[in-house]
């Protein structure tokens, strides 16, 4: 086509024209362009090119036709508005701010330019320029609703800004004012629920959902969100929500992942593992999910993949606030605390007034011997929002863990209301402390073995303010603690308690009696052993060298953090190569471990209960262990005995003490770094060698 044929080019100015009001804007911008080659400067034919262009995402071709335009016709207002857009949506934010104001410039009523340089001032503001950059966008705003105060995207845009300010009423205010206007909008009641939802409101968000569910009963998002609300109460109720919206809209990604969430709650796991899988595949760049899907890791103790996964959340979207904290529990059972603490603070900065993220960091502090920093965060996590029984519950670790029995003693009680520990059911009114006058108390345990021997001491304060004691307790102790002067019955747990007046949880007595560290009962010994059991372990014995040592290198293997508190059988081995001692094992079950390869006896078919083992302990001459029951069982009987402690001990070990007040016979040996058991294993040795050594 030659230049200088306006005839021809106004024909294809037409044509393009044509094809782009009927939603074919390639075609269009293919005669428009080629009407340009014919009449370069038509202005026509530039503006609608650069729509078209812009409609057909070739967003450089429509910078290219719009700054063409307004070099010829530098007022034209709508078109500045229009290459504001493209430049914005080119990410080129300076660029449209300024296109913008130009077209306010020409003219000053341009609502849509005002509304969206109210919208890219508020997106593009960073921290240095917030407030400036907020206070001109809402000027931006409000000049625009002054022209059309009736329009509905600048309602729900300054709603917008509300929410990010965690204004949350006034955000609830602007979006009933656009349902006052579009009442059967679904997507305004959508957005209602999620302000609520973030508000922590959960049954406004259920209704306001449900409104939008009954504009549109196929409304799959709406379904999806109904089945969040249930489940922030219970994850397992989301579980029928999540089928019927998947049942809608079966590639539904986002509730895909909620559903695996909930598979997950009811033990689904390889079907909650099929579910979060199959949602990052139909969004690879779905971050939610590829985070739930590290929480299910996490939830499976599978703490490697799990960072793995979070990582790769956080590669898609680096100020993932919950990915972090998420990512540093994995990091913290795995024993990188340093790490752990980084990416916890990383996500408080992120948020915060996180209660679940200053939880966290609270948590690992602690862990990184710091329990007063930990008491701090918990502190600030309780001002936040509803007592949460999980902060309550870490606190009195850290508060025991520096010796503060007095506060720490009145937090333990919080355990009860963690998620999955349900206290058992009254069988009598709770003990408060007054005397008791010759009353039955039931006293129970409620947590391990070891918990129980270790509070046992306090039964004979009990019976000295009058009361005659029923025991509830594991299997395993009962023998043991039918022992025990003023103990009048011990049952097992899950049998039958006989009729009592009073009742109170073993654990729960220090409190109760307002126990100080420097008033903590700590006898000799407070247990005794069954003469008949220990002249049968003298007997068995009898051809066993003294000095007898016992050792454990384990405890339960399903205990959470089994992995970082006990050494295991390969770190402790070269203890038992230090000549003229004889080791005997007190691991109940060294299932896997090379007992019979080492010169250790192994003696577990007789240890058939706790007064077993202490008949046993009876006939040593030291008990050296890991933080296990065995420890606690040893101290009660005012053995000797040594303990092998992790980096990050339990609370009634402390931080820097070689000895434990609750249990004089003890000497402490602590790790040095999370994880390296060598250092205070050869320490150990050193101490063996120093007081079973000839000469």
């Amino acid at each position: 086509m030659l230049v200088g044929e306006p005839s021809r080019g106004s024909a294809l100015v037409a044509l393009g024209t044509m094809l782009l009001d009927h939603g074919d804007a390639a075609g269009g911008l293919t005669h428009l362009e080629r009407a340009l080659r014919v009449i370069p400067e038509d202005l026509a034919a530039l503006a609608l090119a650069g729509i078209a262009a812009e409609e057909g995402g070739r967003l450089a071709r429509a910078t290219r036709h719009l700054r063409r335009f307004l070099g010829l016709r530098p007022g034209e207002a709508p078109t500045w508005h229009n290459f504001g857009n493209v430049l914005r949506k080119s990410n080129r934010r300076l660029g449209a701010v300024a296109a913008y104001r130009r077209a306010l410039a020409g003219t000053p009523a341009f609502i849509e330019t005002l509304h969206n340089l109210g919208v890219m001032t508020l997106d593009a503001a960073s921290s240095a320029e917030e407030n400036q950059a907020g206070g001109s966008a809402r000027r931006h705003l409000r000049r625009a609703l002054a022209l059309a105060p009736d329009h509905v995207g600048i309602w729900v845009t300054i709603a917008d800004e509300a929410l990010g300010a965690e204004a949350f009423d006034l955000a609830a205010r602007y979006l009933r004012r656009t349902l006052a206007l579009r009442a059967f909008w679904g997507e305004g009641h959508r957005r209602l629920a999620r302000v609520a939802q973030r508000a922590v409101r959960p049954t406004e968000a259920g209704a306001c959902f449900r409104r939008a569910l009954a504009l549109d009963p196929a409304d799959a998002e709406a379904i999806d969100s109904l089945g969040a609300v249930a489940a922030d109460r219970n994850l397992a109720q989301g579980l029928p929500w999540f089928d019927r919206a998947i049942a809608i809209q079966p590639d539904y990604a986002e509730a895909l992942s909620n559903r695996g969430l909930a598979r997950q709650e009811v033990d689904l796991i390889a079907l909650a593992l099929r579910d979060l899988r199959a949602a990052i595949v139909l969004l690879p760049g779905f971050a939610p999910g590829i985070n739930n899907l590290g929480n299910l890791c996490t939830g499976q103790r599978w703490h490697t993949p799990a960072v793995a996964y979070y990582r790769r959340a956080l590669a898609l979207v680096p100020l993932f606030a919950e990915a972090l904290s998420n990512r540093g529990n994995s990091l913290r059972e795995l024993g990188r605390l340093v790490d752990a603490r980084k990416d916890h603070r990383r996500s408080l900065a992120l948020k915060p007034s996180s209660q679940d993220t200053l939880l966290n960091l609270g948590i690992v502090v602690s862990d990184l011997h710091e329990p007063d920093y930990g008491v701090l965060c918990f502190d600030r996590a309780e001002t936040i929002r509803r007592p949460d029984p999980h902060v309550g519950w870490n606190r009195s670790l850290s508060l025991l863990l520096r010796g503060d029995y007095e506060r720490g003693f009145i937090d333990y009680e919080c355990r009860w209301g963690r998620r999955g520990i349900a206290k058992p059911e009254a069988v009598a009114p709770a003990w408060t402390g007054e005397p008791l006058a010759g009353r039955r108390i039931l006293l129970y345990g409620e947590q391990g073995i070891g918990d129980a021997l270790q509070f046992a001491r306090f039964i004979p304060d009990v019976v000295a303010r009058g009361g005659r004691v029923v025991l509830r307790t594991e299997a395993p102790l009962r023998r043991l603690f039918g022992r025990i002067p003023g103990v009048e019955d011990v049952v097992a747990r899950g049998e039958r308690t006989p009729a009592v007046d009073l009742e109170c949880p073993l654990l729960s007595v220090p409190r109760i009696l307002g126990t100080r560290l420097a008033s903590l009962p700590a006898p000799e010994a407070y247990l005794e052993v069954d003469p008949v059991a220990a002249a049968a372990w003298t007997e068995c014995l009898a051809g066993v060298p003294r000095p007898r040592i016992g050792i454990c290198w384990r405890g339960n293997p399903i205990f959470p953090g089994e992995a970082l508190r006990s050494p295991g059988f390969a770190a402790i081995s070269p203890l038992l190569e230090m000549p003229g001692v004889s080791f005997v094992s007190l691991v109940k079950d060294p299932a896997g471990d090379p007992v019979e390869r080492m010169p250790v006896l192994d003696v577990r078919d007789r240890l058939t209960d706790m007064m077993e083992t202490a008949a046993l302990m009876s006939e040593l001459d030291l008990v050296v262990s890991s933080d296990t029951s065995v420890v606690h069982l040893a101290g009660a009987l005012g053995r000797p005995t040594w303990v092998i402690l992790p980096y990050s001990p339990d609370w009634r070990w402390f931080l820097d003490r070689s000895d434990s007040p609750w249990y004089p016979s003890m000497r402490l040996f602590r790790q040095r770094r999370v994880g390296e058991w060598g250092s205070v294993i050869d320490e150990v040795a050193a101490a063996l060698k120093a007081r079973f050594s000839p000469g």
